[in-house]
């Protein structure tokens, strides 16, 4: 008996390490717990798996240029000349602010008309007669499309200006029509560019700067055209002195007036009326030292430095009695106030 348990003890162990010489022996799936131990569980087999690789993305970064600059352009003011004026003076005539039309080259009428044309009465000729309830003109598909153009070229700031052909509109005076040269900003574009920024609300100097730059590109886009007719203001000092009130070509109203006397003579030349008062206290010393108050000056038109166009009670008229400025009777003045704005020219002469 004894025997025979040795065997099997010797044929176990030989079994083990049989198992262990080979590599065959394996963990046992669980323990046995025997009563006051705890049992630990072999710890999970670990498996390593490789990482999924990480795509390479090439970011290329390009530098942003620079925004492109526009040409600048310069203000445009009253002696300047060549072509900026010249842009100026097509683009005020394109939107009715000059006693002027442009036509460009290939309109109709462009080819009969000569550059240095006489005054005529040939606007409704070419474009067709205004609406009595509307600013444009019929009949301006060329027109239309130069203000097109012309709209663009502020957005670019390249002002080019095209060919073509000025015409007079109207039958003026030589007083006005020989100040006008298209190439110029003149006393007649001083006097439109004043008319339009008081029009559109801006400041009134004559100067076409950036502002009135951009409400000229959005008058342009929607063919925005001055209603007014074209006033003019014409002072002879020969007796009677006169006051001439001219709408379009045609003198539409005559008043005696004053003008300066030797000692404070009103100044020969032209003028755009830059300032208005419908009544005003004017102060100031005469020529020979004493002081003068005159409350409710009615119907104030200034156009140079201190002198206007206004009413002024007065026994007489038609000879030099103020000091500077162009007086009218109180009810004439009413009128020419309800025709006047501001750019309207006015010439005093001999």
């Amino acid at each position: 008996m004894q025997w025979i348990r040795f065997q099997r003890s010797v044929l176990a162990a030989a079994s083990s390490l049989f198992l262990l010489l080979t590599g065959c022996a394996t963990a046992p799936t669980h323990h046995a717990v025997t009563a006051g131990t705890t049992s630990t569980p072999l710890p999970a087999p670990t498996k390593t798996v490789d990482p999924l690789p990480v795509p390479t993305v090439t970011v290329s970064i390009q530098k942003s240029l620079p925004p492109v600059k526009k040409p600048a352009i310069p203000l445009i003011s009253q002696g300047d000349h060549g072509k900026y004026a010249l842009w100026l003076n097509e683009a005020l005539a394109e939107l009715g602010y000059l006693p002027l039309s442009f036509l460009s080259a290939g309109s109709p009428s462009s080819n009969t008309v000569p550059a240095n044309a006489p005054p005529t009465n040939t606007m409704n000729a070419v474009y067709g007669s205004r609406s009595a309830n509307s600013s444009k003109i019929s009949g301006g598909s060329t027109r239309i499309s130069l203000d097109n153009l012309f709209a663009r070229q502020l957005q670019s700031h390249e002002l080019n200006p095209q060919s073509g052909t000025f015409v007079w509109k109207y039958d003026f005076p030589k007083s006005l029509t020989e100040l006008w040269n298209p190439e110029v900003d003149t006393v007649i574009t001083k006097g439109a560019v004043m008319s339009f920024e008081r029009m559109h609300g801006l400041a009134v100097d004559g100067i076409a700067g950036p502002e009135v730059r951009a409400a000229m590109e959005k008058a342009l886009q929607v063919d925005e055209l001055d209603p007014r007719p074209y006033v003019y203001v014409d002072v002879t000092k020969s007796k009677p002195e006169l006051l001439h009130l001219w709408e379009n070509g045609k003198i539409i109203y005559t008043t005696l007036c004053n003008t300066g006397i030797a000692q404070s003579p009103t100044p020969n030349g032209t003028w755009p009326i830059y300032l208005r008062y419908r009544s005003q206290t004017m102060k100031g010393v005469n020529p020979w030292g004493t002081p003068y108050d005159d409350p409710g000056v009615p119907y104030v038109n200034y156009f140079y430095e201190g002198c206007a166009v206004h009413g002024f009670p007065r026994a007489s008229y038609g000879f030099p009695q103020s000091l500077g400025c162009v007086e009218l009777p109180i009810s004439h003045a009413a009128y020419v106030w309800t025709i006047l704005h501001y750019g309207t020219l006015v010439t005093v002469q001999a």
